[in-house]
């Protein structure tokens, strides 16, 4: 039995198991009208009332419409108590899925979790999520089908399957605050290699070139990242001549093994810069030969270029 207020001479009484389950099951064929109590529109509240006193009054249960109102507020407030407790504490939440099929699951996770850290385990699996929904996310800045809402849903559907309360809009500020994190390391590694947490799975994600848009820019390749990128060009050099007709996406798939290249020796650079550096390269060797003629020169790289674009 649960305890309810008021009656109309101010005294307490207790609402019964079945009278609950029946205003429940009410509310949730009335969802629509519940959640737009707020607003009130068109007198909402005194004629949902009023049609719930009804239908429990219908199986004998005698509750007016304020009661009935009363209840539902004191329902929903011990839910959210009860699942702000649970998110270091597991607990039963009762008449959790009643009040999420009423109002949608995602209404009462707000402010819930807000100042709480993510645990390693929740990470790990919105992690393992976005990685078979990648697709998806790479399209989030389009929001095209309204994807967004679609997706953190989700996301927050499959965290709660687990035991882990995080509303969509917190996985998606999570994943947000993890891509930024990431970029900052990554240019914080160019100059000083440190570990970069998840890299693995957020290039996984967005594929390894996206988020290296910006990293290096103003940095000038070492001599060991140039030397290895000749080597990696010498080696592929067929490709390389190949490339003003880019047939079968030439481009696309030599920048990125060159950057893969690099990166697995610890140089950051980005398919693009990987291009980026092979035209400055061939330009100014072709500007240093041009000068050689009348004045002859050393000529950097002169002996590699050749190698690569020369055909003996």
């Amino acid at each position: 039995m649960d305890i309810g207020l008021l009656n109309c001479k101010g005294k307490y009484f207790r609402w019964d198991d079945d009278a609950v389950k029946l205003l429940l099951l009410f509310l949730i064929v009335r969802k629509d009208a519940v959640r737009h109590l707020g607003s009130n529109r068109g007198n909402i509240k005194p004629k949902l009332w009023s049609e719930a006193s009804d239908v429990l009054l219908n199986s004998g249960h005698h509750y007016s419409p304020r009661q009935c109102s009363v209840k539902w507020n004191n329902i929903k407030a011990k839910f959210k108590d009860d699942m702000v407790k649970s998110c270091n504490n597991p607990i039963q939440v009762r008449y959790k899925t009643e009040i999420e099929e009423i109002l949608g699951r995602s209404h009462y996770y707000s402010g819930i979790n807000k100042y709480r850290r993510w645990d390693d385990g929740a990470i790990k699996l919105l992690f393992l999520f976005l990685i078979d929904r990648k697709d998806a996310v790479r399209l989030l800045s389009t929001n095209r089908g309204n994807i967004k809402p679609k997706l953190w849903s989700e996301a927050s559907d499959v965290l709660l399957n687990s035991g882990h309360h995080y509303s969509p809009r917190q996985c998606s500020v999570k994943w947000n605050n993890i891509k930024a994190k990431f970029k900052d390391d990554m240019v914080k590694s160019c100059n000083n290699p440190i570990q970069v947490r998840y890299k693995t799975e957020i290039e996984e994600i967005l594929g390894r070139s996206h988020y290296y848009s910006g990293i290096n820019k103003y940095r000038r390749w070492d001599d060991g990242a140039i030397k290895l990128l000749f080597l990696f060009l010498i080696d592929r050099k067929d490709a390389v001549r190949l490339l003003s007709t880019n047939r079968g996406d030439i481009k696309l798939k030599l920048w990125s093994e060159a950057s893969d290249m690099l990166l697995s020796s610890g140089h950051h650079y980005s398919p693009q810069e990987c291009m980026i550096k092979w035209k400055n390269i061939k330009k100014n060797y072709k500007d240093d030969m041009d000068k050689s003629r009348n004045n002859p020169i050393q000529v950097r790289y002169k002996t590699e270029v050749e190698k690569i674009l020369v055909r003996k």
